[in-house]
């Protein structure tokens, strides 16, 4: 199982991005910023379905290997 990101890293990263895209927004490139922020948005939709179909997976797999056999597939 691979461990989450350290969320901290996270939030540095989030918070340079802003604070560049800040920076080009003050120099007057608003049409630059809506791109970068279009792409990140992409990214992280990406990033966030691969994640669930992940998590996903592994919740199928634990249910295969430790579902009780009494127990209906409602409770689950």
């Amino acid at each position: 199982m691979i461990l989450p990101q350290d969320p901290r890293e996270e939030v540095i990263g989030v918070s340079s991005v802003i604070e560049k895209l800040d920076v080009l927004r003050r120099v007057g490139a608003e049409e630059l910023v809506d791109q970068a922020l279009t792409k990140l948005i992409q990214m992280e939709i990406e990033r966030t379905s691969s994640e669930q179909e992940r998590l996903k997976r592994i919740l199928q797999e634990l249910l295969r290997h430790y579902r009780p056999e009494h127990y209906s597939s409602s409770y689950f």
